[in-house]
């Protein structure tokens, strides 16, 4: 699978420039396995989410919550038997064509 650099630039309210911020990301379409993957987010429906917090007023249960944005990259396990084969950016210093087997999940990816 190929990828391409995503480039964004930082700059602060009055337009000044603070940073530029680059990133590889794979072209996750191209992934032979991507009708495999699990892409879903389960979470409840309307009247189960207040079935819940029915249930946790009536047992004077302490209810909390958490958005996990990008928990994805930060994840320390992958799965060692999906083979994901990218083709590395020519800038890197590599010879052309190399490839690179992804031990730890990449942007662009549908997992």
């Amino acid at each position: 699978m190929t990828g391409r650099w995503v480039l964004v630039v930082k700059r602060d309210t009055k337009g000044n420039f603070l940073k530029c911020k680059a990133r590889w990301v794979l072209r996750g379409f191209q992934d032979k396995q991507k009708d495999a993957q699990q892409t879903d987010s389960p979470t409840a429906i309307r009247p189960g989410f207040r079935l819940v917090c029915q249930l946790a007023a009536s047992r004077l249960w302490h209810l909390g919550h958490i958005d996990l944005k990008t928990a994805f990259l930060q994840g320390e396990e992958y799965d060692m038997e999906r083979h994901v084969i990218c083709q590395l950016p020519p800038d890197v210093g590599v010879p052309q064509g190399t490839v690179a087997q992804l031990i730890r999940p990449a942007y662009g990816l549908n997992d």
